[in-house]
Parts: C-alpha cells; structure tokens; sequence
C-alpha cells in the first residue's frame, strides 16, 4: 500500500507505531482481530537513509502467518489429545488386566479343585454365590471395554433415532431387579408414557444401565432409586436418577468420569470406572450431557439431558 499511513492501517497497534516513530528496525509477531477473526502476521521494519537527496525511507514487511500458526496450534492440541488418549488406554488397560485376572484365577481354581476332588458338592454350591459376583463383574467389565473401544474408532458411527424413552428405562429396571432385590433395594419411576428422545438407542441403553448399576452398588439395604424424565422448554429431556445410599466423597466427585476411580459397593461389589466414563463419551456424542450432584452420607443424582427432535442439534 503505497502512500498509505501507517496509522490508518494499524490503528490501535501502538507498539509498531512507536518502532516506526522512532526508526527502531525491528521483527516481530503481531495478532490482529479483524471481524471477529484472529490473523497472525509478522512484520519487518527496516529504515534505510539516502545521503544524495538526504531523505529517509520506511520498509514495512508484513507476512501473513495465519495459516501457519493454526496448524501449528491445531498440531500442538492434537499432541496434547493423543498423549491423554494414550495415557487414558494406559490406566485402563492397566487396570483391567489386573481385575480380570482376579475373577478369572479364581474361577480357575475352583475348577481344579473340582476336577481333583479337593472339594465336596456341598463346598462347591457354597462357592456359587462368589462365582456368580465374579463372573457378572467380569461380564459387565468386558462389555464395557467394548464398548469403550468402539466408541474410539473413527469408523464407529452412532444410529440416532427417534424412540420412547419409558420403555427403554422399564427394561433397564427389570434387568437389575435381581441385585436390586438382593439389596431390598426399590426402584421407582414416573416417566410418562410417549416420552420420545432422539438419539442412539444402544448408546443410551448403555449410560442408563450403567447409571442404575452404579446407583445399586452404592445403595445399603432398603434403600431407594428415583428415575424421572422431564421435558424441556429447549427441547431437550432431562433425566435424572436418584438414589438415597451412602454418596460419592467430594474428593472423589471430581474425577467420576475420567475412568480410573474404582470404588467397591456396599456389598463390596467391585468395579473399575471404566462404565461412567463410557457414559460421558456416549451422551456427548449424542449431543446430550451427563454430570453428577452427591452428598457424603445422603446419596447421588445423575442429571442426564438428551435433545427430543432430530433437527435441534445437528451433527
């Protein structure tokens, strides 16, 4: 721009201004906000001085780096994502190659003792109840690292679908009525018929069962569960799920969703925290949320929201 001043150009860019009023050469980065949008340039101030007409001239080198600086900044973030990725499978692999095997040997063991004859019919059927523990622990574990694991391909995609959301969570009940009922815990619901939410209906099956094992594990004899689903003005649905057993330590709180809390149950029901992990990464890619509210002592709420229409929250 040729006999443009400066200062129409950069305005409020006081620092280049004063090189310039003070013929300081210089180079150096400046980040501009144009329109809302961020521009990276560099510039490169050079004064040369003519002794045979006895004048002075400015050179101002301006160089847009904008493109350059957002992929640095965007390879910067994926290094960083990929690093807590792998430090993520790191601590979960970890930590399910260690409960997997203690079920697993035992069961082992069991069966030895059973092919050798070191144990009696009745020794054995006095077993059953641990090996049951043992092998839904295992199950449910395994699934879940499925899950998980799928849900980290690329080439996984999500089936999102228009369905009624009472009748998933009745099923769900009735799936743990059978450690529910070991507990004598009960399970209420109050969601009205035809509530319909749009999302992947596996993905959801998934977060609730998890949600409601979880509620189970920490809940003491007699102990209740609440499950209601209200509809938004935003078109979301919100659902939460109540219970009124022992409640997660503030310590503890923070970290629910990372995947490598693990807390036994009351019953001293084991786990990894590899399911609500799982189910923060389903409900967020269902364009939904998940967070938790408990007390030490009083018991926990899950707050879950998930959009009711297809075209509310686009992909």
């Amino acid at each position: 721009m040729i006999g443009v001043n400066i200062e129409e150009i950069f305005p409020r860019e006081v620092d280049l201004l004063k090189y310039i009023e003070d013929q300081i050469p210089t180079n150096f980065d400046l980040n501009l906000v144009i329109h809302q949008h961020a521009f990276y340039i560099n510039v490169d101030l050079i004064f040369l001085n003519d002794d045979k007409i006895n004048d002075k001239y400015s050179i101002i080198k301006l160089q847009d780096l904008t493109q350059i600086k957002q992929e640095s900044i965007l390879s910067k973030q994926q290094a960083t994502e990929l690093e807590k990725l792998n430090q993520q499978k790191d601590r979960i692999f970890s930590t399910i190659a260690h409960d997997l095997r203690g079920p697993l040997v035992n069961l082992s063991e069991v069966l030895k003792m059973i092919d050798n004859g070191t144990i009696s019919v009745d020794e054995f059927k006095s077993l059953i109840p641990t090996l049951s523990k043992d092998i839904i622990y295992t199950t449910d574990l395994l699934e879940n690292l499925l899950h998980w694991s799928r849900s980290q391909l690329k080439g996984y995609g999500i089936k999102r679908e228009q369905f009624n959301l009472r009748n998933l969570i009745i099923n769900e009940i009735n799936y743990h009525l059978p450690s529910a009922n070991s507990k004598k815990i009960n399970i209420i619901h109050d969601v009205f018929p035809g509530e319909m939410v749009f999302a992947d209906m596996l993905m959801v099956q998934i977060v609730i069962r998890n949600v409601l094992n979880n509620a189970i594990k920490f809940c003491t004899e007699n102990c209740e569960i609440y499950i209601n689903a209200t509809y938004q003005k935003n078109h979301e649905m919100l659902i939460n799920i109540e219970d009124n057993g022992v409640g997660i330590p503030a310590e503890k709180l923070k970290e629910i969703f990372i995947g490598d809390n693990s807390t036994r149950g009351t019953a001293n029901e084991k786990g990894t925290g590899l399911g609500l992990m799982v189910c923060k990464e389903f409900m967020e890619r269902n364009n939904g949320s998940i967070s938790v509210e408990s007390t030490a002592g009083k018991g926990s709420k899950f707050i879950l929201t998930l959009p009711t229409a297809e075209n509310i929250h686009p992909s």
